[in-house]
């Protein structure tokens, strides 16, 4: 989630020295950030009551919650749903995300003020992001479900997806490829869901290190993704993500997005190196943390 790991670097830079060091202009700090606390010169409470409304997905997540998968939703599915007067759509991206394009009727809400509205228990609740990092939707949902919410449920592949299905949107959607591209760091962030197929075109191989679950691909072609799904092995797969050596155009994204529905599809394809300078980021991270930040004194 863009939005969500921008917000990790502020929370972040005066945590994790070693880290920061190693970002280069422009360059976003993995998921992995969130959860360090920030240095700071004052003490505070801790809690999610300053969160922004359609902020991070799930800064905080309960101890002991698991992801849920069995809460995904397919688009076609909830377009069939739309209609029914028990339904509440709850868009957790940005506000400026959501000012730009939404699924009507969706109404923009942050996860910290969802939990909180207990008049929403009883209601058909869907939970939507933008197709990015949705493991943590899936956790949002687990949690939910913890707290009494009787139906809830994620859109998978999030407004990415229901665009791929040409379905209704109010504002203006920048294009459907342009949603599922990856930058080296969320492909490494997507890498860490269990449930996501990781598929790798063959010219990026050297990708497998590191990355148990990877499955090589003769070639990046709707016909070899979708034999993949096929693959028994793969049953309950929440998304696919493609890695390709391969500089795909849009038109190219948007025809292998129609060909998996209703899985959504996400795409990288940058090289080895700039994946490889990302472990290298992340390395640094998993060093940071280890040390543990520098915390204030309080009450002196």
């Amino acid at each position: 989630m863009n939005s969500f790991l921008r917000s990790a670097l502020c929370a972040c830079c005066l945590a994790v020295p070693l880290a920061h060091a190693q970002l280069s202009p422009g360059t976003q700090p993995p998921a992995a950030l969130d959860g360090i606390p920030a240095t700071g010169s004052s003490c505070g409470r801790d809690d999610d009551s300053s969160e922004p409304a359609g902020g991070a997905i799930a800064r905080k997540n309960p101890a002991g919650d698991a992801a849920n998968y069995d809460c995904a939703l397919d688009a076609d599915k909830l377009q069939a749903m739309l209609s029914a007067p028990n339904l509440m759509l709850a868009d957790l991206r940005s506000p400026a995300a959501f000012a730009a394009f939404h699924i009507p009727p969706a109404v923009n809400v942050s996860p910290g003020a969802l939990a909180s509205k207990s008049y929403w228990r009883n209601k058909r609740l869907v939970l939507i992001g933008d197709g990015k990092g949705e493991h943590e939707l899936y956790v949002q949902c687990a949690h939910l479900k913890r707290r009494g919410y009787a139906h809830v449920q994620v859109l998978r592949g999030g407004v990415a997806q229901w665009q791929a299905h040409a379905l209704p949107l109010n504002g203006r959607a920048p294009a459907l490829a342009a949603q599922i591209r990856l930058s080296a760091t969320e492909f490494w962030q997507e890498t860490r869901n269990p449930r996501n197929l990781v598929l790798l075109d063959t010219r990026l191989a050297a990708l497998a290190h590191g990355l148990a679950s990877a499955r090589t691909i003769p070639a990046p072609t709707a016909e070899a993704i979708v034999g993949a799904l096929r693959d028994r092995r793969n049953a309950g797969v929440t998304a696919i993500v493609l890695a390709t050596a391969d500089g795909f155009v849009d038109a190219r994204i948007e025809e292998l997005s129609r060909a998996v529905r209703p899985v959504p599809i996400l795409v990288y394809s940058g090289s080895v190196d700039e994946y490889r300078n990302q472990l290298a980021l992340q390395q640094a991270v998993w060093k940071a943390r280890e040390q543990g930040p520098r915390t204030p004194r309080c009450g002196t």
